[in-house]
């Protein structure tokens, strides 16, 4: 009989999310036999939640041009709400090649909460923040609402 036939070492690990302090939990135990040789609990401050995605903050006031006429992201604005920093864009349209008619209008998209504020940069050079999305149908009308009456928009779109 080996050593190895005799002892064996088992590390487990468990991963586990304290939601309600934003942290990320790793349990470490390693076993001899069903002895217990050590159990390490460590934390990490969570970087990004599950949900979050990346915007890419790209440049403002460049026209972008369709079939029907063009649009162009003006401003970028954060909205102070609920404790929480929320990111949206005001654009513009401006239809004036549709076959029936000419017509414009503001509107603003709300890419969301902001988790990590212009955190890294694209390959040119870019900068990207992590955002997560507003899924709650009550704080998407809140925050329409606010931004309905701070800007000159007639729609607000959510991402």
């Amino acid at each position: 009989m080996t050593w190895s036939d005799q002892c064996t070492i088992i590390q487990e690990v468990k991963w586990r999310t304290d939601a309600s302090e934003g942290i990320d939990l790793f349990d470490v135990s390693r076993y001899d036999n069903g002895l217990a040789l050590n159990e390490v609990s460590v934390q990490m401050k969570s970087k990004s939640t599950d949900n979050s995605v990346e915007y890419t903050h790209g440049p403002l006031d460049e026209s972008v041009v369709a079939i029907g006429g063009s649009f162009r992201i003006t401003e970028e604005k954060r909205l102070a709400y609920d404790g929480k920093e929320v990111l949206y864009l005001v654009g513009l349209a401006h239809m004036d090649n549709a076959c029936c008619g000419a017509w414009g209008c503001c509107y603003a998209i709300v890419k969301g909460v902001v988790e990590d504020w212009k955190c890294k940069e694209d390959q040119q050079g870019y900068a990207i923040t992590r955002v997560v999305p507003i899924a709650d149908q009550n704080e998407r009308d809140q925050i329409r609402k606010k931004i309905m009456s701070d800007e000159m928009v007639q729609q607000v779109v959510f991402t």
